[in-house]
């Protein structure tokens, strides 16, 4: 999409949000659909300018929890795992926030941001990631975030693509992590994400016999239509405008989307 297309687009999303439609209509689709939304966050920045497709600035990180907090429920990974394990539904407007990799931001901002809005979140953590250096979170750092109730998942040790590794390779980087983990903060370690999303039934069996209860994909799919728990999507949220965060969280991409799918067989 050119710059003009993208611009043309960003005004669209906005008149439809500023009109009512997209809240009337996100609140409509949920109700029928009644699946948890799962978000990943990756780095929090300090700056507005940071420039890393990535990240997202501190400051609309913040509008962001404020505007999920008002308009929906956020759930704790230990209540949507148990929703899934039980095969019960969720409630309307259920979303899960998640964060990625492990960099110190996620300490900094994202978790005292979350933590004053009593917001629950998952870290999936690259043990590699923390070595307490410039840009990386510590283990003590890990611990306190642990203390005040957040939960810890497994992202690999070194965050490499697994479908690229041998058996014995693999089998480190998913044991391996959770092992580590759980030793540094006495949890057990129940989830996990696909470092690049990338993984195939060979990743998703061993994670089952690594004693993990479900795992996650980046896969751009808001409402997780799938019944496979080990390869759970989340949409991937960047720098946006809170308007077009409520477009993608209405299920009009998805409806887009699988329009487009059926129609290019």
């Amino acid at each position: 999409m050119t710059g003009l297309g993208r611009s043309i687009r960003q005004i669209l999303i906005a008149l439809f949000y500023y009109s009512g439609f997209i809240g009337i209509f996100g609140m409509i689709y949920r109700n029928i659909s009644r699946k948890p939304c799962v978000l990943v966050y990756h780095s929090v920045s300090d700056s507005e300018n940071d420039g890393r497709p990535i990240c997202i600035s501190k400051k609309m990180f913040k509008k962001h929890m404020f505007y999920l907090k008002k308009k929906f429920r956020i759930i704790s990974m230990s209540d949507y795992l148990k929703g899934l394990s039980a095969g019960r539904g969720f409630f309307r407007n259920s979303i899960l926030i998640t964060i990625d990799d492990g960099y110190d931001d996620t300490y900094r901002n994202a978790f005292k941001i979350l933590k004053s809005l009593e917001l629950p979140f998952t870290l999936f953590l690259t043990v590699n990631n923390v070595t307490g250096q410039k840009g990386s979170l510590s283990w003590d750092k890990v611990r306190k975030m642990v203390a005040a109730g957040v939960i810890i998942g497994g992202h690999g040790i070194a965050h490499v693509d697994l479908t690229s590794l041998d058996e014995k390779r693999m089998l480190e980087e998913i044991k391996g992590a959770k092992q580590r983990i759980e030793d540094k903060t006495g949890k057990t370690i129940e989830a996990f994400a696909f470092p690049y999303s990338r993984e195939t039934e060979r990743e998703r069996k061993a994670l089952r016999d690594c004693g993990y209860f479900a795992s996650f994909t980046s896969r751009p799919c808001v409402f997780p239509d799938n019944n496979d728990i080990y390869s759970i999507s989340r949409t991937v949220i960047r720098d946006i405008p809170v308007y077009e965060l409520a477009y993608l969280l209405s299920g009009i991409p998805d409806l887009i989307r699988g329009f487009k799918e059926k129609n290019a067989i």
